[in-house]
């Protein structure tokens, strides 16, 4: 769960980002393997990009195996971070629903959706 937002900080289960980071939920082998109940695998912090405001699928490596129903991306405080069209459209093609957000709106979407389907969340926290 991620318990406070604010420009340049997240806390998710009790821990403290200061860098721009994916929220990877478990993959559908690892559900297979009894950890289905968890809602975040891992966190993967500094989430590098080839380009700061822009996201590719090349910078989404980490979250498109784990197949998820749904991608949070938290665009920055200021709406700032772009995506391509062709995330929004090969990820459409592979059934994961893609959503964008300012970064506290995404990280309050984040929240809600997760317990009810598998969610990844990608925030820019700047």
């Amino acid at each position: 769960m991620i318990e406070k937002c604010s420009p340049g900080m997240v806390i998710i289960d009790g821990k403290e980002y200061t860098s721009d980071l994916l929220v990877v939920p478990p993959s559908p082998v690892e559900a297979d393997e009894g950890r289905q109940t968890l809602l975040i695998d891992r966190i993967v912090c500094p989430w590098k990009r080839k380009a700061d405001l822009v996201v590719t699928l090349a910078d989404l490596t980490e979250i498109i195996p784990a197949w998820p129903k749904v991608l949070i991306i938290g665009t920055g405080f200021s709406d700032q971070m772009k995506l391509v069209q062709e995330v929004r459209t090969v990820l459409s093609n592979r059934n994961i629903n893609v959503i964008a957000f300012p970064t506290d709106q995404a990280c309050e979407a984040y929240n809600e959706m997760a317990a009810s389907a598998k969610t990844a969340c990608a925030l820019y926290l700047k």
